[in-house]
Formats: C-alpha cells, structure tokens, sequence
C-alpha cells in the first residue's frame, strides 16, 4: 500500500530589508495614484467657506505628492541596492531556461502543478515582469523629477534639475508629452500592482504555501510530497 504524505517546511525567502521596503512602496504607490488623480483631474471640492487666499489645497497635494515622489526614489535605490547584496540578481538566470518557461507556463495553463522553483525566488514570467515594473518606476521617477524641475519657479534644487537635465525634455516630446508618458507609466504600475495581488491571493488559495504571508513573515512554507509504502 502506498500513502501520498504532504511534508511542509518554513524556507527563508525575503530580507526584513525586503519586506519593509515593499510595504513602504505599496503605502507610498497608493497615495501617489490618489494624488496624482487629484492633480491630474481634481475631484476632492473646495469649500466654499474658506477664503481663497487660505485655500491652498492643490498647492497642498502636489508638494505631498512630490515629496512622496522623492521617498519613492530613496526605496527603490535601498531596494537595488539589497538586490545585489543578496545576490538576488543571479535568479535572472532562470529567464534563459527553456525548461524553467515550459514548467511555469503549463502551471499558468492548468497543464502542470510544481510553480516553485527550486534555488531562485521567481520564477522566469515573475522576473520578467518584476524587472518590466522596476523599469517603469525608474522612468516615473525619471519624469516626475523632470515635471518637478519644470514647474520649480526658484532657485535651487528644481532649477538645477530643469537646467541640468533639460536635454530630457525634447526626448519626450516637450512639457506635453512628458506629462502623457508619467501619466502611461502610472496606469501601468496600477495594472501591474492589480495583477500582483490577483496572483498572489490566486497561489495561496491554489497552493495553501502561505504565499500570502511571505512578506509578512519573510518565510514561505515549502511544500514536498513524499511517498511511504507499507
């Protein structure tokens, strides 16, 4: 008689460095997209009551959202940096296999039932599209500081930016069209940030690994079948 038993073990997945740089993102991605929204297509009312010359809400908003800007760029350098101090780069590795595609896209088709790959943190679709959404919030950063610069009336730090970078400008088609690319670049972040949930929640259900906890805890629970014959 043979017996099918599931053995699951706690493996260490994610640095503290990690997980407080992800939660971070996450708070600081949320108010950005509120913020931005306001400043993009105002919906938050003025009140009536107040003297105009007292209401400076939108003044208010775009300095939040800018300085909520500038943190995001300190976490994503302290979150590249930790990436090659732990050597995370090496799972890049696994975007050149074959067999690591085969196995994760028959997983994803309903075809195949192992998602997990043994030795690296992602598999090739979750580098790949990782390393597609670390390219987008480079070129967010890139075009809100340009934004920031453009719109800087005095001297300093936004004056510096709008002479010394001011060769970005023409490359994106002028104030106009830099304003639609940072406006692009959002909206994808925002599908990337819905489909990363979606998946995140649809692997927990599906393997019951505490996919979910993982960057809570820092640990997932690995999970092994194994064979007893009596």
């Amino acid at each position: 008689m043979t017996e099918e038993k599931t053995q699951k073990s706690r493996h260490v997945l994610f640095s503290p460095a990690t997980r407080w740089m992800h939660w971070l993102r996450v708070g600081l991605i949320a108010y950005l997209v509120v913020t931005g929204f306001e400043i993009g297509q105002p919906f938050i009312l003025y009140n009536p009551l107040v003297p105009t010359w007292k209401d400076f809400l939108m003044n208010w908003v775009r300095g939040t959202h800018e300085m909520a800007g500038f943190t995001l760029i300190a976490t994503e350098i302290v979150r590249i940096y930790d990436f090659f101090r732990t050597h995370e780069f090496k799972d890049a590795r696994i975007m050149f296999s074959k067999e690591a595609w085969k196995k994760q896209l028959r997983y994803y088709g309903l075809f195949g039932r192992q998602y997990r790959h043994p030795g690296v943190r992602y598999g090739p679709l979750q580098f790949a599209f990782y390393a597609a959404f670390y390219v987008a919030l480079i070129l967010i950063s890139l075009t809100g500081i340009l934004l920031f610069g453009a719109n800087y009336n005095g001297p300093g730090f936004g004056s510096f930016i709008y002479h010394q970078l001011g060769f970005f400008y023409p490359l994106f088609g002028g104030l106009v069209g830099l304003r639609m690319v940072h406006i692009w670049l959002a909206w994808s972040i925002i599908f990337f940030v819905v489909g990363h949930v979606y998946m995140v929640i649809w692997n927990t259900v599906e393997n019951r690994d505490g996919t979910i906890d993982t960057m809570l805890t820092g640990t997932h629970m690995q999970v092994a079948d194994s064979q007893e014959t009596e």
